[in-house]
């Protein structure tokens, strides 16, 4: 992630994710922490101090000041890209085109940068035209350009190593928006508290997750229906979703599912592929309403203060939605903090999300499991790869929850899509029902 930053061969979200299983794991790299305390990069100081804290180090040495940029006392025009139409995502085995204007080199990280201009209650442009500046100072636009990611590709795939990677321009912007935050830090433009938030907010990955791994494939996670012996499947059969019953997993073993995030695809020319989200909730939902609480930019650390407040009871599953962190798991779903906290239940360190009450019986937590990976290109007939979230509850958790907030009830998305001469399609469906089988 950070190619110059390796402490005895070990790179700096490596430390800080063991570090996450106790502070004393940092303390072998300590010197090295105190190096990377001025940084460039904006949350890799930031990473520095926190483990530096963590080991009890109080008096760090302040980062050198530096005065602003000129750019930044410049009176600049409104950003103009509403001007120029959005492009179409480019098709996989594509390189990400040329920008045709200064902002669009930033995508997706402009809307960050729109963020934390924000919270430091500076014109956007200012930032947005610096980051685009360091763009350059960075690296040439030769080695982040269309042909640079077509070479890329092709040195890959010569060495037969066919996975997805990060895009030349995409690891340019977000190292330029690092640096630009960085130097408002060092003008004395931004104070501690703000660096924490906006650290927190827009870190590249989440440390208590660089080591997560993911379960296998529950049994009770039924593989794709309707296709033919090799896979193939049709127009037809992603119609032929509002005839059937809704996919769901009811449960997992003897416990609940009452959130489930499941994404599997088979490995035929059409990729024939089937989404589920389902979500539990206090009483039903209205037409148009969403199931569960969605959250962005946020991380782990975060999650028992995400909801907080007694009306925020209804929705029994968060979700935290993708935002481009480099975390294997970067979107999940878990059950309700809220919820617990009025029940009683706490937060366990180990597990995912997981809740246990007063006598330490586990109430509700999240399974993460994957069989293959969803990047793998066809043809292979007959194979299918999937990942998924679960989040499970005993029936007893559950009687627990209806007796204090009232009834439940499940409400299930379902959606298939498939490509055929280069047409997609796709189809979805959302039935809902009362949570039984307790």
């Amino acid at each position: 992630m950070y190619p110059d930053l390796w402490f005895w061969g070990v790179p700096l979200e490596g430390v800080e994710a063991v570090a996450e299983h106790g502070a004393e794991y940092a303390a072998p790299f300590k010197a090295e922490l105190v190096g990377a305390t001025n940084h460039r990069c904006f949350p890799v100081w930031c990473s520095a101090r926190d483990m530096l804290f963590g080991l009890g180090e109080e008096r760090i040495a302040g980062r050198v000041q530096r005065p602003l940029p000129a750019i930044y006392s410049l009176e600049l025009p409104e950003d103009d890209a509403g001007r120029h139409p959005l492009r179409r995502e480019p098709v996989p085995g594509e390189p990400l085109p040329d920008p045709l204007y200064w902002r669009e080199a930033l995508t997706p990280f402009d809307d960050h940068l729109k963020l934390a201009s924000k919270v430091l209650r500076r014109p956007a442009a200012n930032l947005l035209n610096r980051a685009r500046q360091l763009m350059d100072e960075l690296r040439s636009e030769r080695e982040w350009s269309a042909d640079a990611e077509t070479r890329l590709r092709t040195q890959l795939k010569d060495a037969g190593l066919e996975f997805t990677f990060h895009r030349p321009r995409g690891q340019v912007a977000r190292q330029a928006m690092y640096c630009a935050l960085s130097e408002l830090f060092d003008a004395g433009e931004m104070s501690p508290g703000v660096a924490r938030f906006l650290h927190e907010s827009l870190r590249p990955y989440d440390p208590v997750l660089m080591l997560t791994r993911a379960s296998p494939r529950p049994a009770e996670v039924l593989p794709i229906e309707g296709l033919d012996s090799y896979g193939h499947a049709g127009p037809a059969w992603v119609a032929d979703l509002h005839s059937k019953s809704p996919r769901f997993t009811a449960a997992v073993g003897d416990r609940m599912v009452v959130g489930e995030m499941t994404k599997l695809r088979r490995l035929a020319w059409e990729l024939p592929t089937v989404h589920v989200h389902t979500a539990a909730t206090i009483g039903e939902l209205q037409p148009g309403e969403d199931s569960c609480l969605r959250y962005r930019l946020t991380n782990v650390k975060e999650y028992s203060s995400l909801v907080e407040g007694a009306r925020n009871v209804q929705h029994m599953i968060i979700m935290k939605e993708y935002d481009g962190r480099d975390s294997d798991c970067g979107q999940w779903i878990a059950f309700n903090p809220e919820i617990a906290r009025q029940l009683g239940w706490r937060l366990e360190r180990n597990g995912l999300f997981r809740w246990v009450d007063v006598q330490g019986d586990l109430m509700a937590e999240t399974i993460w499991w994957k069989d293959g990976t969803l990047d793998q290109q066809p043809p292979q007939h007959e194979d299918e790869v999937g990942e998924g979230w679960l989040v499970v509850m005993g029936g007893h958790a559950i009687r627990q929850v209806i007796a204090r907030f009232g009834r439940a009830f499940r409400t299930i998305a379902n959606r298939r899509t498939l490509t055929t001469e280069g047409t997609k399609h796709d189809e979805s469906r959302r039935t809902s029902g009362e949570l039984g089988g307790l």
